[in-house]
C-alpha cells in the first residue's frame, strides 16, 4: 500500500471515529438535557392544573376536574394521561378511557408530595417509556396530580440530531480525504 493511501486512510479513520464519538457522546448530554426540560416543563404544567383545579378537588366537583384534565391532555402533545389523588389519598379524576391502570396503583402514588421535590417516575406502558411526574396540589397536603409524558418524541428528536452529526460527520471525512489526497500528494512527490 503507497503512502498516499495510508494518508488518507489515516485521516478518513481519525475523521469517523472523532464523529461517532462525538455523536454517541453528544446524543447522550442531549438525552440528559432534554429529559431535565420535559421534566421541568411536566412540573410547570402540574403546577398550573393544581392551582387551576384546587378548588373543584376541594368542593368534590371530579367531572369539571376531569374536563379540565381532558382539555390540557388535549392540547399537549405527548402527554399520555394526568390523573389526580385527592386530599384523602384516593383517586379523584383521571383522563384514561375505561378504568385506572392497575399498575400505577403503586405506594409511591400514595405518599405526600413536597412542592420543592416532585415525584418524577420512569416506566414502561405498553413498549412506550413514560415520564410520570407528581405534584402537589396544595403543597402539604396529601392531594397532588400526576402526568405521565411519552419519551418517544424525545427520543425521535434526539435520534434525528444525532443522525445530523453522523452526516456532518461523513461529509467532513469527505473533505478530510480530499485534504488527505492533496497532503499526500505533497508530502510524496519529494520523497519520490
Amino acid at each position: 500500500m503507497s503512502l498516499q493511501v495510508k494518508i488518507i486512510i489515516l485521516v478518513c479513520a481519525i475523521t469517523i471515529l472523532c464523529g461517532v464519538g462525538s455523536a454517541l457522546l453528544s446524543g447522550r448530554i442531549m438525552h440528559q438535557i432534554m429529559e431535565m426540560h420535559l421534566i421541568s416543563t411536566t412540573t410547570s404544567i402540574c403546577q398550573a392544573l393544581g392551582e387551576n383545579i384546587s378548588e373543584n378537588v376541594y368542593n368534590g366537583e371530579a367531572v369539571k376536574a376531569r374536563i379540565t384534565l381532558q382539555e390540557v391532555a388535549d392540547k399537549i402533545e405527548g402527554m399520555e394521561y394526568a390523573y389526580i389523588i385527592d386530599f384523602d389519598g384516593r383517586l379523584f379524576a383521571h383522563t384514561f378511557e375505561g378504568s385506572f391502570p392497575e399498575d400505577l396503583v403503586t405506594a409511591e402514588h400514595h405518599t405526600l408530595v413536597r412542592a420543592d421535590e416532585p415525584l418524577v417516575t420512569r416506566y414502561m406502558a405498553s413498549g412506550v417509556p413514560i415520564i410520570d411526574v407528581a405534584y402537589p396540589i396544595v403543597d402539604g397536603t396529601a392531594g397532588h396530580i400526576h402526568i405521565g409524558i411519552s419519551e418517544t418524541g424525545m427520543h425521535s428528536r434526539i435520534a434525528d440530531l444525532r443522525n445530523q452529526i453522523l452526516g456532518f460527520t461523513l461529509l467532513i471525512m469527505l473533505i478530510g480525504a480530499g485534504f488527505g489526497t492533496i497532503l499526500s500528494l505533497r508530502i510524496t512527490r519529494p520523497i519520490r
